[in-house]
């Protein structure tokens, strides 16, 4: 007999949403190229004294002005501490010399998403803790990064595990968490300095087809994120104090192209440490007013 009982066709959608076609992949790479230089520029133009709501409004001003409809999401902008509250949205708070600013934002682009974490020193310079814990990320993602490219086929949850292992790992190495910790202790240990998945997929939504398992093997055509962090609070008591209040993240778009090739759709928002350095340094005064 048929079933005959109405069902939603949300799933199947899903379905056929996660796998882009080759003009969507195209739609895709332009919202990550506008939103890419958007931040770069709103990056370059910030200074100590800044207030969070002026660079989310560079972000948006830029997003618009490269091609974007609007901003994808309200963006995160968070200076100093707020940077280690994940979803803190408030923007409206000054700058200070010597803290580091987390920027979390992408743009539309006909119907498509970006989303992208920025996060650099607004005087220009990370302070040793700062440039300990950004090398750090910065290893992190790209370890990450190449796990998609796996010959096995990878997938978010998997990817998730190995993030919580790296950072765990790289964390004991500078002395944030204790050397007698493995396995299990370990990522849990390290999911306290990280209390995020390590991706989703991207589509027409920021968080697309979210009935889609994050635990189903990565595809050609499929976009994702690639976002690890490391958020330590002001008032933790098991971290030396020169780490306390740093929030950071790194979070990059990419496309799965075959089984060992992937695209980096974002690679033009520059994230590396050095090149983020003399960017900020070489900023003309008049830019900043």
């Amino acid at each position: 007999m048929f079933n005959c009982e109405p069902r939603s066709p949300t799933e199947l959608i899903h379905q056929l949403r996660v796998i882009k076609s080759a003009s969507e992949i195209n739609l895709m790479r332009k919202s990550c190229e506008i939103a890419s230089q958007a931040i770069n520029r709103t990056m370059k133009q910030s200074f100590p004294g800044i207030n969070e709501h002026h660079i989310f409004a560079s972000v948006d001003y830029y997003a618009r002005l490269g091609g974007a409809n609007f901003l994808a999401y309200p963006p995160v902008v968070a200076g100093g501490t707020n940077a280690t509250t994940i979803h803190y949205i408030n923007n409206n708070q000054i700058i200070e010399n010597g803290e580091l600013v987390l920027l979390d934002a992408g743009c539309e682009y006909h119907g498509y998403t970006s989303d992208i974490t920025r996060t650099w020193p607004v005087n220009g310079t990370f302070s040793e803790p700062q440039r300990v814990l950004y090398e750090v990320l910065q290893l992190v993602q790209s370890e990450l990064l190449s796990c998609l490219l796996s010959t096995e086929g990878e997938t978010l949850d998997r990817l998730f595990d190995t993030m919580c292992t790296k950072i765990g790992k790289y964390l004991q190495e500078i002395k944030l968490i204790p050397g007698s910790l493995s396995g299990v202790e370990l990522s849990r240990a390290a999911y306290k300095f990280c209390p995020h998945h390590a991706s989703h997929y991207l589509g027409m939504d920021v968080h697309d087809t979210p009935l889609i398992s994050r635990n189903i093997q990565l595809k050609p055509g499929m976009v994702c994120t690639v976002e690890p962090g490391i958020y330590i609070a002001k008032d933790r008591t098991d971290v030396p104090a020169e780490f306390k209040g740093l929030g950071l993240r790194i979070e990059d778009d990419v496309l799965i192209k075959s089984c060992n090739e992937i695209e980096v759709l974002t690679a033009q928002c520059v994230k590396d440490r050095i090149l983020l350095e003399n960017i900020l340094s070489n900023t003309d005064t008049q830019e900043k007013v």
